[in-house]
């Protein structure tokens, strides 16, 4: 495809705590010099996917990365390597 996008959020029980990472991972993965979006989604159509999550607001912060070009494919093994290395540093705070 043309377009690739990727949305997903860090664990967690409740959605401020969702969106607390979200946005922690988003600013750690920009110091690692992996740049990421963030965007807001409705709580609401989040119910029945995360039954797990206490929705204690009224929407919740996620991640979001595109792929857009056949040059990306070579940076792969480096995104991976700093997303895992971000997660690790998020879940512990």
């Amino acid at each position: 495809p043309e377009l690739d996008i990727v949305v997903w959020a860090p664990s967690g029980r409740k959605a401020s705590d969702i969106s607390r990472k979200s946005l922690l991972f988003f600013e750690e993965a920009a110091k690692a010099g992996l740049h990421l979006a963030t965007f807001v989604y409705p709580s609401r159509k989040l119910h029945e996917r995360w039954r797990h999550v206490t929705f204690d607001q009224d929407q919740v912060r996620l991640l979001r990365s595109c792929l857009m070009k056949p040059d990306h494919e070579r940076w792969l093994d480096r995104i991976w390597t700093v997303l895992d290395q971000v997660a690790g540093r998020v879940e512990q705070a």
